[in-house]
């Protein structure tokens, strides 16, 4: 079986990098506080084109493993198993 590829043209790409390249040594000659309100307006945009649920000027609450005592018991065992320290090494305090 022979599998022919036909050679594909991405003209929507090729004018975008070329947009890019003209644009990259425009921001380059930005000053510092120009390249951050740039970075801003960036991804703000880039966050108003997302379909996400997360939403700006909220908080979320988010895991920590501060209090994973079991996690911290397992990589405890298993750094005993591979150092083959004996278990009174390896309590939590």
């Amino acid at each position: 079986m022979t599998v022919r590829y036909r050679p594909v043209r991405f003209p929507a790409v090729i004018r975008c990098m070329a947009a890019l390249a003209e644009l990259i040594p425009e921001a380059k000659s930005l000053s510092s506080v120009d390249k951050l309100r740039l970075i801003q307006l960036l991804a703000e945009e880039l966050a108003s084109d997302e379909s996400s649920d997360i939403k700006a000027d909220h908080s979320y609450a988010a895991w920590s493993p501060d209090s994973a005592f079991n996690a911290a018991d397992v990589m405890l065992q298993a750094l005993a198993t591979t150092y083959r320290l004996p278990a009174a090494h390896c309590v939590l305090a």
